[in-house]
């Protein structure tokens, strides 16, 4: 077993503070580099379903709103304009997938590099 800290601070000017800290216990995790280039859709193998992830992270180099991804080739695709964070069962949300596929329409013809944190339960 691994244990994987993650959290947040979020502060909102002349506002309310939220804070989110968390530790999860899994079986194995993933960390997975991959670079995007102009185009699209780029097929990335998470290396797990999702019913075993317990977190999912997707960082970018560079967040825009023209380069996105979906969890199925085709399917609807979201913009990667914030980092992604999804934990427990909130990664249901977005159904079964094993890959994430990402396409690059960023003015110029910038290649994007792209974090993925795959964090899973005992495969069998």
């Amino acid at each position: 077993m691994v244990d994987i800290r993650y959290g947040a601070a979020i502060a909102i000017s002349n506002g309310a503070t939220i804070s989110i800290a968390r530790t999860l216990s899994v079986d194995a995790y993933n960390i997975i580099d991959v670079s995007v280039p102009k185009g699209g859709p780029l097929k990335v193998t998470l290396g797990t379903p999702s019913a075993k992830m317990q977190l999912l992270v997707v960082t970018a180099a560079q967040y825009d709103e023209d380069l996105t991804y979906s969890f199925k080739s085709g399917g609807d695709a979201f913009a990667l304009d914030q980092p992604v964070i999804l934990a427990g069962a909130g990664i249901g949300v977005a159904g079964d997938f094993s890959s994430l596929f990402f396409s690059n329409s960023v003015a110029g013809d910038p290649t994007i590099d792209v974090q993925i944190l795959v964090a899973r339960d005992p495969l069998a």
